[in-house]
């Protein structure tokens, strides 16, 4: 089951509304990873009674009201709202803080996603945090901000995801920050990953959230490089790495 919870409807703390997904057997198991998911700019809004209800349209939070992503559910996810306000670095900091603060985390394995607009909120968190919490990153159509600062956040194990026509964040979006990755030196601990899917516009996250994109046409190259086939599921891609 996912629930919305509209903005101070659990606690005071609550700035953000955000809709929750907790396994069937949370109550009985000390801790559960988690990953945060970041929408797009079509569920932007406050987090208020009248707003939340359009954060579960799209992304993640879609495939889990569909019961449509991980066969084996073994997350909590949570999927703040957001708006052109609330997209901070510091929001993301602070939600962080209260998901520790009230769930059963492993906070040794805290998950970052976002697609499209979400990549602000996202790659502003791990820019001015040095990768903050996160244990690792699946950012989707992602928009990128174009700060040059993946260095200070290398060592956060990235798995870009792109469509190839994407004509609303276009695929050098994923491409820079792939390559501002490669460039550091040393290099990364973990080599990032890049995979796009072949005629494939702006949407291409339904497919990589629920998992049919493994069986998707695939580009191989872009420019010099070989990009990653999706033969892994991302949700165990994710429990490889812990901090």
């Amino acid at each position: 089951m996912q629930t919305l919870r509209a903005a101070g409807s659990a606690c005071a703390a609550q700035a953000l509304g955000y809709a929750e997904y907790v396994p069937t057997t949370y109550a009985s198991t000390a801790s559960w990873p988690v990953i945060i998911a970041f929408h797009g700019n079509g569920q932007t809004g406050t987090g208020s009674a009248a707003d939340i209800g359009k954060v579960d349209d799209d992304g993640l939070a879609r495939q889990i009201a569909l019961s449509k992503w991980d066969p084996s559910y073994r997350f909590i996810v949570l999927s703040p709202q957001m708006n052109t306000q609330t997209r901070t670095a510091q929001a993301v900091h602070d939600f962080i803080q209260f998901a520790k603060a009230n769930y059963k985390i492993d906070t040794s394995r805290i998950y970052l996603t976002g697609l499209s607009g979400g990549g602000g909120p996202l790659y502003a968190y791990l820019d001015a945090y040095a990768g903050g919490e996160a244990a690792a990153v699946i950012p989707v159509a992602a928009i990128y901000s174009f700060a040059g600062l993946q260095c200070g956040w290398k060592n956060i194990p990235v798995w870009f995801f792109h469509g190839a026509l994407d004509p609303t964040v276009v695929p050098n979006h994923s491409k820079q920050a792939f390559d501002g990755l490669k460039a550091c030196t040393p290099a990364p601990a973990v080599a990032p990953r890049f995979t796009i899917y072949t005629n494939v516009a702006h949407s291409s996250w339904a497919r990589t959230y629920d998992l049919s994109g493994m069986t998707s046409t695939l580009e191989t190259m872009i420019g010099t490089d070989v990009l990653n086939p999706y033969d892994q599921s991302i949700y165990d891609w994710l429990l490889q790495y812990h901090r």
